[in-house]
């Protein structure tokens, strides 16, 4: 009983937001995680879940503001305020909500981005402080089944991801080489247990002293011989990747051996052999993210498909470490592939490129990506799926043109997009 309505509604309101938010956290591990079962239900890719684990997790963050402002103005008002201050419980309260705080301004995209590796640690530290704080809060207040759960959720993400590594033959040998436009290549020797597919990648660990800890994202390239070797790349940006490719310059011949640890396969493929044509563009280093779906279309000739497949890059360099993949795709004769240089160069004419039994166009300039679309909607004569890989703000370019041309198709139009964002 309580002596005054104002302390009843405080106290229903306060119980009510903390039990609401204590139940949402199972999900949000389950969402962060890369074993989620959810991903094989639904084909959405990791991204999405990543996005609905942030907003999930801000939803938390709000409901323990209200269940902590509540409890706060109801002892207020029984005048008891001051003597909660030394109970465990409002202690480890006090923690809990001061850690999921702390999580959501480190979380933010720029601090995020900024160095990855230091904001995952960081995360995976204040996520431990959340639970164990949450667990003595409601100890002996009840619903610590919500902990269990997610206690086992994350307990299960981290077995699976071990029979991964295990599963792939780690530790793997691995060759790496580095190239001049901030790209290197990785290639592994694995365990052949299981095959490259289009929408695969996984993580890779590198054995040395400064980043064995560390677990980077790769997409997965198949192979042009039948050799089975896994071949991966990634552009030198912040963090892991500007610290490998700066220690492979300085290597003789820009390449080294190491052996890595190979968590993987993930992903969830696109199937885009259901579409009798089939536009893909990428943007730099975004082509290792879509060249296994042309890859598949172009070893299935018996597959009546149309692929024409769009490369931005700044200049000629990247040629170097995926041209043979690039001269490979021309050599069918249902791919038209077009590589658009827009860096200056000393022709701004249009060239082409012969290939064993084609050629591929080499132009200068920017794509003028809205009517590339367009055309491709209009003249499309079957079902037409669109493929992206490349910087956000190309990926938005090609989903707007999408959307703002899809009442012009005659048939279905399908838009799909393959981002690095973690």
């Amino acid at each position: 009983m309580y002596d005054t309505k104002a302390r009843q509604l405080l106290r229903m309101l306060a119980d009510r937001a903390g039990i609401v938010s204590i139940t949402q956290v199972p999900m949000i591990i389950l969402f962060g995680g890369r074993n989620n079962f959810l991903i094989w239900l639904t084909g959405w890719p990791i991204e999405v879940f990543n996005v609905y684990h942030r907003w999930i997790s801000r939803g938390i963050l709000v409901l323990l503001l209200v269940h902590a402002i509540s409890f706060s103005l109801s002892f207020t008002l029984a005048g008891s305020y001051n003597t909660v201050w030394s109970k465990p419980y409002w202690i480890f309260g006090i923690t809990a909500f001061s850690s999921g705080a702390i999580i959501f301004f480190q979380s933010l995209r720029v601090l995020r981005q900024r160095n990855y590796e230091v904001f995952l640690a960081a995360h995976i530290a204040l996520a431990t402080v959340f639970i164990g704080a949450a667990w003595n809060h409601l100890k002996d207040l009840g619903e610590l089944e919500y902990l269990y759960a997610a206690v086992a959720v994350w307990g299960t993400d981290r077995i699976a991801r071990i029979i991964r590594i295990i599963w792939s033959g780690s530790p793997c040998r691995a060759q790496m080489v580095a190239y001049e436009d901030g790209v290197f290549k990785v290639l592994i020797d694995y365990s052949k247990r299981w095959k490259i597919s289009p929408g695969t990648y996984l993580f890779v660990s590198f054995l040395s002293r400064e980043s064995f800890w560390q677990f980077h994202p790769f997409s997965a390239v198949a192979p042009l011989d039948d050799k089975g070797t896994l071949t991966l790349y990634a552009k030198a940006k912040d963090g892991l990747t500007r610290d490998l490719y700066l220690n492979l310059c300085r290597q003789q011949g820009h390449r080294k051996n190491c052996r890595v640890l190979l968590e993987g396969p993930y992903g969830c493929q696109h199937a885009l052999y259901r579409y009798e044509e089939v536009f893909i563009i990428a943007g730099g280093v975004g082509i290792t993210g879509v060249y296994n779906y042309a890859e598949d279309m172009r070893k299935n000739p018996q597959r009546d498909h149309s692929v024409q497949l769009i490369w931005v890059i700044p200049d000629e360099r990247p040629l170097e470490w995926f041209g043979e993949q690039i001269d490979y795709l021309s050599c069918a004769e249902q791919f038209q592939i077009t590589v658009y240089i827009t860096g200056t160069g000393n022709s701004n004419i249009q060239t082409e490129k012969p290939t064993i039994a084609g050629q591929y166009r080499k132009m200068r300039g920017k794509p003028d990506v809205d009517s590339f679309v367009r055309r491709c909607i209009v003249n499309a004569s079957g079902k037409l799926a669109v493929l992206s890989c490349g910087p956000g703000s190309m990926n938005d370019q090609v989903r707007r043109a999408v959307a703002e041309n899809i009442q012009s198709a005659s048939s279905r139009v399908d838009y799909f997009e393959e981002s690095f964002s973690w």
